[in-house]
């Protein structure tokens, strides 16, 4: 009787110990991109995602898409691919690619699917990697540095060749233009009017663009992105026109309603 408690116990302790083992792995999102349904290939590249990880898992998302091929290629140049039909709709997920005992650093993503010509909308492809605590620490091996050209013996001097003609002063700056600087309120050649600008963080997903009182009545707005690639999911414009003596009344007869305008224009 003894034994068998004693044996029970020990496998409940193994079991213990490996459930605690595969909880330190934790999926992380290594990077994301809006894929072109129309074009029936893409890359995502991963080289800057931190650490080393075990297996890697796809999600979709806003678009359906069928995936042919998921090859995982390494820093080492090896790779696996994961040749097999994979249909994939909003928010599903596939199982985990590749999944081994020790973690690897992943250089990219390439992705083979069934073309969609008429898809509109690209479809925004998660890669999440399971990684563990050693993983997390682990830092990719960079290359080293070149060594120095090998002095040789002076060659001799070249002939000095006279200059052409000149062609005209070389620019330092930028060719590409930059954006007219435009005042908020001054109507434009084109009959538009800036109403103010935003520098919108990646780190949250939502922001707001405030307008002041003195622009005036529009039919139509449209937004101008610079610097940066945005995915806009949904917009919505708040026209609430304040007025002193409307909003006194509202604070003195309905100091719920007055609280809440207060809070939708901060």
């Amino acid at each position: 009787m003894n034994r068998r408690l004693l044996v029970a116990s020990a496998a409940l302790a193994a079991t213990l110990t490996t459930t605690a083992v595969q909880a330190e792995d934790t999926w992380i999102l290594m990077g994301s991109k809006g894929v072109g349904l129309s074009t029936g290939s893409d890359i995502i590249d991963l080289s800057s995602a931190r650490g080393s990880y075990k297996a890697v898992r796809i999600v979709a998302k806003r678009q359906r898409i069928e995936l042919n091929n998921v090859e995982v290629v390494y820093n080492t140049g090896a790779s696996h691919n994961e040749r097999r039909p994979i249909n994939l709709l909003d928010g599903e997920r596939t199982r985990p690619i590749d999944q081994r005992n020790d973690g690897k650093f992943i250089d990219k993503i390439n992705l083979s699917f069934k073309s969609q010509p008429a898809a509109t909308l690209p479809s925004v492809i998660e890669v999440y990697g399971l990684q563990s605590d050693a993983g997390a620490r682990a830092v990719r091996a960079t290359a080293a540095p070149a060594p120095p050209p090998t002095p040789g013996p002076v060659a001799a001097a070249a002939a000095v060749v006279p200059p052409g003609p000149a062609t005209g002063n070389i620019s330092t700056t930028p060719t590409t233009p930059a954006p007219a600087a435009v005042k908020p309120g001054v109507p434009t050649d084109a009959g538009e009017v800036l109403f103010g600008t935003q520098s919108v963080g990646f780190a949250v997903d939502r922001d707001v663009i405030r307008v002041g009182p003195d622009v005036g009545k529009f039919d139509k707005v449209r937004l101008r992105v610079l610097d940066s690639n945005i995915f806009i999911n949904s917009m919505k414009v708040k026209n609430i026109i304040l007025d002193r003596k409307v909003l006194a009344e509202l604070a003195e007869k309905h100091p719920k309603a007055f609280t809440s305008i207060v809070e939708q224009v901060k």
